[in-house]
């Protein structure tokens, strides 16, 4: 008798992730056969047979476990987060969700839920302009967190308690378009 594999689809940016591989090696035990899904190698067809080429389309999984899907700039990941949203559109089951994920990667929105359900968080201000950025800076008493809007793992994220430094930051950033 031919064993059946059953196959497991991890979303993941870099399945050499050590939490990616804790994953893998579980449904390994388990009896599955794991492929990744890289985001950023993704070509998309609409109009096709083929959905998601060369990644999954042989598969038909009914779910997929998603670990993230990348740094990247913000029109690749509005473009990631519309591929988690065709994934889910053609019945394949994301674990993780794709609005979860957009939730959990803009500290914003994550603050927002979070005081909605009245959950502590510190006191939180967004900007875009340096100037009212300055002024966040002395709204928050001089002594704050910059942090980038997206991201994770703490990258970008400086202390700010001094005002020269705060100015010199805000700015390089706005020079930057961040």
């Amino acid at each position: 008798m031919r064993e059946i594999k059953m196959e497991s689809m991890i979303i993941t940016p870099n399945s050499k992730d050590p939490e990616v591989i804790i994953l893998s090696n579980e449904l390994k035990k388990r009896g599955f056969k794991v492929h990744y899904f890289i985001p950023s190698t993704i070509k998309v067809g609409v109009g096709f047979q083929a959905k998601f080429y060369k990644h999954f389309e042989a598969l038909e999984p009914k779910a997929a476990l998603v670990r993230g899907f990348g740094a990247a700039a913000t029109q690749k990941i509005f473009f990631r987060l519309d591929i988690l949203r065709a994934i889910e559109e053609y019945n394949i089951k994301l674990i993780n969700s794709r609005e979860s994920l957009e939730i959990a990667s803009d500290k914003f929105l994550t603050s927002v839920f979070l005081e909605n359900y009245k959950i502590p968080t510190p006191k939180t201000m967004v900007c875009e302009e340096p100037q009212k950025a300055l002024e966040a800076f002395e709204e928050l008493g001089g002594d704050c967190v910059l942090k980038p809007l997206y991201g994770s793992k703490g990258i970008g994220i400086t202390r700010l308690n001094d005002r020269a430094f705060a100015e010199n930051v805000i700015y390089s950033l706005g020079q930057l378009n961040h």
